[in-house]
């Protein structure tokens, strides 16, 4: 099994004790794993840890751009170690938002040396004071900015909108047939589990859209833990050969 998203303690949410070393000794010892995918956060290798977690980017680029050259040196540094572990199963990976202004939270320069990118939300400022209606556009815009922004796996889909407000299938519907159209798949995530998963993975198989199991490692204790996901497959009686996995290894 390919574990397609895991964080390493350049983000600021690792909770401790994940170095690149001691993943890559891990996952060696693991036979149920083929390899994983390191995709830390671009926003903790861009900004320091108090301007990440404002947020304030999401809808003021210009801190962005502020904080591009020093985004830039860490994201080379980081590609690069990441570069050099490919023999032991790392692939080179990111994880990363849309801001306002549609631009990614890395240079896209950067692009062609990262394997796997997963494009996320994770906050979106300017619902703090809208109506759930309004919470649910800004939510809906942005991810149909990231389906058709050339990533290859959807982070944990529906995890923030459900904090907020009751997920359809009518929606988890159209969301998976968006991400089908635009050939990119579609996470299994077990870091949160939420509700919406068993729906989720109905409306994959129904449209026979790419399915990405992650582990969405933030702790050692994570590392190669696919129990949540068996668990659902069991409890719907499906296998993982049902189907369609990225990558195809």
């Amino acid at each position: 099994m390919f574990d397609c998203h895991f964080h390493t303690d350049l983000s600021y949410c690792s909770e401790g004790g994940m170095t690149l070393d001691f993943i890559t000794k891990s996952i060696k010892e693991l036979e149920h794993i083929d390899g994983i995918a390191v995709t830390d956060h671009s926003f903790a290798l861009y900004f320091p840890e108090d301007v990440a977690w404002s947020w304030e980017y999401m809808t003021n680029s210009k801190v962005y751009d502020k904080f591009r050259e020093r985004g830039d040196r860490n994201i080379d540094a980081y590609l690069t170690s990441l570069e050099e572990c490919r023999e032991q199963g790392i692939v080179p990976g990111l994880e990363t938002e849309i801001m306002h202004d549609g631009r990614f939270t890395f240079d896209p320069s950067f692009r062609s040396r990262i394997d796997i990118l997963i494009g996320s939300v994770h906050a979106l400022p300017l619902t703090h004071n809208l109506s759930s209606s309004g919470i649910f556009d800004e939510w809906h815009k942005n991810t149909l900015q990231l389906l058709n922004a050339g990533i290859e796996i959807l982070g944990h889909p529906f995890r923030w909108i459900s904090k907020h407000i009751p997920v359809s299938d009518a929606l988890i519907k159209e969301i998976v047939h968006e991400a089908k159209l635009n050939n990119v798949a579609i996470e299994f995530n077990s870091h949160f589990e939420i509700d919406t998963d068993s729906r989720m993975l109905d409306e994959v198989l129904k449209q026979d859209v790419q399915l990405a199991f992650s582990t969405d490692s933030h702790n050692t204790t994570e590392i190669g833990d696919f129990s949540y996901q068996m668990s659902i497959l069991q409890e719907k009686g499906l296998e993982i050969s049902d189907f369609k996995i990225f990558p195809s290894l």
